[in-house]
C-alpha cells in the first residue's frame, strides 16, 4: 500500500476496496468493516475485522483482536494508512481464528463404551413422536396460513428443539449445520425417489 499521503476521502476509499479484495480473496469471506464514530466519545474511524465463527472456540478467540482505531485529530495526516490497518486487523484476525482449538468432538465420537444402538433407537423414537406431533399440529393450524407457511413454521419450531438440544448436549453450531445438512440431504433424495416411484406406479 501506499504510504504517501493522501485525503482522507481517497484514504477511506482505498480502504473500503481493499477491505472488498481481502473478502473476495478469503476462504473464510472475512469482513472488514470501517466505522466512523463520532461525538464527545473519542471520534475517529475504526477498522474493524471479523470471521463468522463456526465454532465457540473461534469466536473467543476473535474477542478483542482485529480492531484498529485512527483518532479524528490524526486522521488528516494518517489517511494513507487505512489501507494498511485494514490489512493489519484481517491478518490478526485470520491468524486467531487460525490458531483456535478444535471443538470438541459429539458424545457419539468422543464417549467410550458407547451404545450406538440405543442412540439410532431415541433418534428414530424422537423423530417419530415429533412427525406425529408435527402432522397433528398441522392439522389444527389456522385457515391463514399456507401450506408452505404451515411447513415453514413446524421447520421453525423443530430447528428450536434441535438448537435447545444442541446446546445442553454441547455439540457445536458447525456440527449441528452439518447434521442439518445430511438430514436436508437425505429427505431431499427421499422425496426425489417417492416422486419417481409415484410415476412408475401411474
Amino acid at each position: 500500500m501506499s504510504d504517501q499521503p493522501c485525503s482522507v476521502g481517497a484514504g477511506l476509499s482505498r480502504a473500503m476496496a481493499r477491505a472488498e479484495e481481502l473478502r473476495q480473496s478469503s476462504p473464510r469471506r472475512i469482513r472488514v468493516r470501517i466505522v466512523t464514530r463520532h461525538g464527545d466519545l473519542d471520534p475517529g474511524v475504526i477498522v474493524v475485522a471479523n470471521i463468522a465463527s463456526r465454532t465457540g472456540p473461534e469466536l473467543e478467540a476473535q474477542m478483542g483482536k482485529g480492531v484498529r482505531y485512527v483518532p479524528l485529530a490524526e486522521l488528516d495526516a494518517r489517511a494513507h494508512e487505512l489501507p494498511n490497518l485494514v490489512d493489519e486487523a484481517a491478518a490478526e484476525i485470520e491468524a486467531a481464528v487460525a490458531a483456535a482449538p478444535p471443538p470438541p468432538k459429539r458424545p457419539s465420537e468422543r464417549e467410550d463404551g458407547f451404545d450406538i444402538g440405543a442412540y439410532e433407537d431415541l433418534i428414530e423414537s424422537s423423530y417419530r413422536a415429533m412427525l406425529d406431533a408435527s402432522g397433528s399440529l398441522a392439522a389444527r393450524s389456522v385457515a391463514s396460513l399456507s401450506t408452505a407457511g404451515v411447513a415453514e413454521a413446524l421447520a421453525a419450531g423443530a430447528l428450536k428443539v434441535a438448537s435447545l438440544s444442541a446446546v445442553g448436549g454441547r455439540i457445536e453450531l458447525s456440527d449441528l449445520v452439518d447434521m442439518l445438512r445430511q438430514e436436508f440431504n437425505d429427505a431431499r433424495e427421499r422425496a426425489g425417489s417417492d416422486g419417481v416411484a409415484r410415476e412408475r406406479v401411474h
